[in-house]
């Protein structure tokens, strides 16, 4: 059975699936659309006050309540573009440039991310793993488990080891004449993403941490090490692989193998940063023969030349000193002992958090430290850019998605819907499918806790229910959606070389499978410890 869906809902997905960059086109339409069809705006008065400036007020009716009009298709663009409705004029903190410094942060996280995961320690730990199946089944199987492991850890991180693994596992796969279903690899490392905000680098639960400005703080203790989210996970670790495995292809004539064009010939991944300093970079072993020929690089199959990049000169040559600098392990020691000496302050001191901005920093410097050398460290990185393009082109779109649903109150509309009818009883499954629509308009655990957050917490409040659970309730709804939403699915394609397509039904067919797993816990937890809503 559950092969037959897995094949199915991939029948399907390969035919109707469209870009990603396309589906946050059809998102922003349907936002738009949903905000004109269901939304009211407020009325603003310009009043001047005693200093003789002026103040953009809301219009109150006799019971005090604001008045409001039919949203016309001019508050949609504005909220759109960003366009204050008190005032008129743009805010470049909302709207379709709103989430440029987050963009710039979930860049870094994948980058990083990459350049960690691909450092020579990561490497080794990779081959071993990718050396161990020898059927597609257990291939996916190994690739979910790790990729869920690494995911737990860091998002990004999870992606792109997933992805590596992936890669690398079909491409060994081939050339020892083993049958690998590529499609499902690529599906199985694209796990990270339903258990990340579960884990340590989970957006609501760490902002949630680190509360200011008014707002209760909730230790990582009572959401990210609370009992149900360590049985959430420990359920989903088990089950996932299980169901990848039992997802495999039983025909031969079903596996679609790695074509010789997603890997580099004679090599398991050429997304590696070389190990040697001797070795050709990456860009040029993946040149056009032709072109590299033209360029001065040896064709495939014949020694290369003796000219080289200043860094990457040969034991022969002499060295610059700008080469030993690039080289030399004393920067990376030096700058890494600076940066971990600023961790181990904050720890002493109290501050230190895995927030979203510890993270990313603990990554870029144990990468450096893993890479040894700057070089190395900087062709990782450089690597790892190309499959943060699909975030820098997209990002924009949805923070105009963002700017409607908040600009327009679409957003409080969807929540609210589902918050206000509910009940002890019926407020996790309400907060956790709300969290699920949401999470197709807005893929981003952070941004998504930003406008429904509140709502979330104050209806726990209101029904008696643990907060730190509430919190969760959000975070397992958002993350669940990832296997529809192929976002953050940019990167693993970037890197395997599959299309959306490819894997989506895979990962939808996970996503209805272990559906049960969260409502039976979160209503199980939310019950058990329930008290009595305080009086209104």
């Amino acid at each position: 059975m559950v092969n037959r869906l897995g094949c199915a809902l991939s029948s399907v997905f390969q035919r109707f699936m469209p870009d990603p960059f396309l589906f946050a086109l059809i998102l922003t339409f349907v936002a738009m659309l949903l905000a004109l069809g269901f939304t009211e705006q407020p009325v603003f008065e310009a009043a001047e006050l005693p200093d003789g400036t002026i103040e953009h007020q809301e219009v109150l009716d006799e019971d005090g309540e604001p008045v409001t009009r039919a949203t016309t298709i001019m508050d949609v663009l504005n909220a759109w573009r960003g366009v204050d409705p008190r005032t008129g004029r743009v805010a470049w903190d909302n709207g379709f440039w709103g989430l440029l410094a987050f963009a710039m942060q979930m860049s870094l996280i994948l980058v990083t991310g990459y350049a960690l995961a691909t450092s020579r320690p990561v490497r080794f730990v990779l081959n071993w793993f990718a050396a161990i199946p020898k059927t597609s089944a257990s291939g996916a199987a190994t690739v979910a488990l790790v990729a869920m492991l690494a995911g737990l850890i860091n998002w990004g991180f999870g992606l792109v080891v997933g992805a590596v693994l992936a890669k690398k596992m079909a491409a060994l796969a081939r050339t020892s004449g083993i049958k690998m279903h590529y499609p499902l690899l690529g599906a199985a490392g694209y796990m990270g993403l339903l258990v990340w905000h579960g884990g340590l680098s989970g957006s609501a639960p760490l902002e949630i941490a680190g509360a200011v400005h008014g707002d209760a703080a909730i230790p990582v203790s009572e959401t990210l090490f609370g009992a149900m989210n360590l049985l959430t996970n420990a359920l989903l670790l088990v089950a996932v692989p299980v169901l990848f495995y039992l997802m495999a292809p039983k025909r031969e004539g079903e596996i679609v193998e790695i074509r010789p064009d997603q890997m580099l010939p004679h090599e398991a991944d050429r997304h590696f940063p070389p190990a040697d300093e001797g070795e050709p970079k990456p860009a040029d072993l993946e040149r056009d023969p032709a072109d590299a020929q033209s360029k001065g690089a040896a064709p495939e199959g014949e020694a290369p030349p003796s000219g080289r990049a200043p860094d990457e000169a040969s034991p022969q040559d002499k060295l610059t000193v700008g080469d030993k600098l690039n080289r030399s392990p004393l920067t990376t020691v030096l700058i890494c002992l600076i940066a971990f000496a600023v961790i181990v302050n904050d720890l002493l001191e109290g501050r230190f958090n895995l927030d979203l901005f510890t993270v990313p920093f603990l990554f870029l410097f144990f990468g450096l430290l893993a890479h040894w050398r700057p070089i190395h460290y900087v062709r990782a990185v450089g690597q790892g850019t190309s499959g943060a393009a699909g975030i820098l082109l997209q990002f924009p779109f949805y923070a105009g998605i963002f700017g409607i649903l908040v600009g327009t109150g679409l957003n409080d509309v969807i929540v609210e819907w589902i918050s206000a009818a509910a009940t002890q009883e019926t407020l996790p499954v309400l907060s956790f499918l709300s969290a699920a629509v949401v999470n197709m308009f807005i893929p981003s655990g952070g941004g998504q806790w930003a406008v429904q957050g509140e709502i979330a917490l104050g209806s726990a409040a209101r029904l008696g229910i643990d907060p730190a659970l509430a919190v969760m309730f959000v975070a397992y709804g958002d993350q669940i959606t990832n296997m529809l939403q192929p976002f953050w699915a940019l990167a693993l394609l970037g890197i395997t070389g599959l299309r959306a397509r490819d894997i989506m039904g895979y990962t939808a067919a996970i996503m209805l499978l272990v559906l049960p797993i969260f409502l039976v816990l979160i209503t199980a937890f939310a019950l058990a410890s329930a008290v009595a809503p305080p009086a209104p």
